[in-house]
C-alpha cells in the first residue's frame, strides 16, 4: 500500500466512526451523557471533542468527574 492510499483510508475510517457516533446518541440527552457514551465505546477524548464540537478540555473534565464520582459510589 501507498502512503497516500493509507492516507486515504484512514480519513474515510474517521469519517465513519464519526457518524457513527453521532448516530448512536440520543440527541435529547445532555452532553455529559453523551461523553460518556462516547468513551464507553472506545473513543478518545479528542475524538469525543470532534464529534460533540467542543473542546477535548472540556470532555477530559467530565470524564475525571466521573471516575471521581464512580470511585466513591464503587
Amino acid at each position: 500500500m501507498t502512503e497516500k492510499f493509507e492516507k486515504e483510508v484512514i480519513e474515510k475510517l474517521d469519517i465513519m466512526i464519526k457518524l457513527f457516533s453521532q448516530s448512536s446518541l440520543d440527541p435529547d440527552a445532555p452532553q455529559t451523557e453523551a461523553i460518556q457514551r462516547l468513551s464507553k465505546i472506545g473513543l478518545k477524548p479528542s475524538q469525543i471533542a470532534e464529534v460533540l464540537n467542543t473542546t477535548g478540555n472540556y470532555v477530559n473534565v467530565i470524564l475525571s468527574k466521573n471516575r471521581k464520582e464512580a470511585s466513591k459510589n464503587g
